[in-house]
């Protein structure tokens, strides 16, 4: 069987004799062999068609997406009071010997009446010299805009 089997040249003759012996088993090997071929056929085609679905898909869920991002004119709104204390950080970050070590918190934030933020809290860090000292600040925020602008440090 084997050395059948594994010589391509070997098999072919073994099956042209079976084939001989057997003509109903020839037929029945061809409607196999149709039929795989047809199976074949109908995967490969439904791959394409597969990709095109997802493809559809994407551009089907990506739209509403779209739309709720940029339905405002592409126009970003004024910004969060979270926004302002990240300015207020990023301003006192910008100050310290060691902006590394630097370590916030304390943090008050509020909204006056025109938009504008008032922030403040403390940040420990270490000096020049490597102690570790406490600050505090407190800043204004302008958010009148599309971004957080400091008018007030202190």
């Amino acid at each position: 069987c084997r050395e059948y089997l594994l010589n391509p040249a070997a098999k072919a003759e073994y099956d042209k004799i079976l084939h001989a012996e057997n003509p109903d088993l020839a037929k029945e090997e061809s409607e196999k062999a149709k039929e795989r071929e047809k199976l074949r056929r109908k995967n490969k085609k439904s791959e394409g068609s597969d990709f095109f679905k997802l493809i559809g898909t994407g551009i089907l869920v990506s739209i509403p997406i779209l739309w709720f991002t940029f339905k405002n004119g592409g126009t970003s709104s004024k910004p969060s009071v979270y926004q302002a204390q990240s300015a207020c950080e990023s301003a006192v970050t910008g100050i310290l010997k060691s902006p590394s070590s630097a370590d916030f918190g304390g943090w008050q934030r509020r909204e006056n009446a025109d938009g504008s933020f008032e922030i403040s809290g403390y940040v420990d860090s270490q000096n020049s010299l490597g102690a570790m000292l406490r600050a505090r600040f407190s800043c204004s925020v302008d958010a009148s805009g599309s971004q957080a602008k400091i008018t007030y440090f202190r």
